[in-house]
């Protein structure tokens, strides 16, 4: 069951914004995220993340094979090497990424990660129970 909703404003100065409605995990917003316009997965909206990490399950369920290994840098400060791999697209909200690359995480892994390489390019506001995401000006 698809726990958030979003909404799409654009103004006729061309300024856009994503509002995503998320649930708490433990404090940080989950959302919907939806791979190659068919599958959707609860994932942590990280925003302490460079990169968007897959679990086991997803990466199975979405038939994607790694193309070879990266080193990545967890909160706690210990290095990993991860599986990576390439998704076709990557949405939610509004917004959608394609061929965006993703990290494979560790078979313990239970819930995803949508890191900055997904939502970097926005500004970001968290509120109560809502996230907005606005298209960074030029200027």
């Amino acid at each position: 069951m698809p726990y958030s909703q979003y909404w799409l404003i654009q103004y006729q100065d061309k300024s856009c914004f994503i509002f995503l409605q998320f649930f708490s995990y433990g404090g940080t917003p989950v959302i919907d995220v939806t791979f190659n316009g068919n599958q959707t997965y609860e994932m942590i909206l990280d925003t302490g993340a460079s990169s968007t990490l897959i679990t086991q399950e997803m990466a199975t369920a979405l038939n994607i094979l790694p193309f070879g290994q990266g080193t990545f840098t967890l909160a706690d400060g210990k290095s990993v090497e991860l599986g990576v791999a390439i998704v076709g697209s990557v949405s939610a909200g509004g917004l959608t990424i394609n061929q965006l690359k993703v990290a494979i995480a560790p078979e313990e892994k239970e819930r995803g990660l949508l890191g900055q390489n997904f939502f970097g390019n926005y500004d970001m506001t968290i509120k109560e129970n809502v996230v907005e995401l606005r298209a960074r000006s030029s200027s």
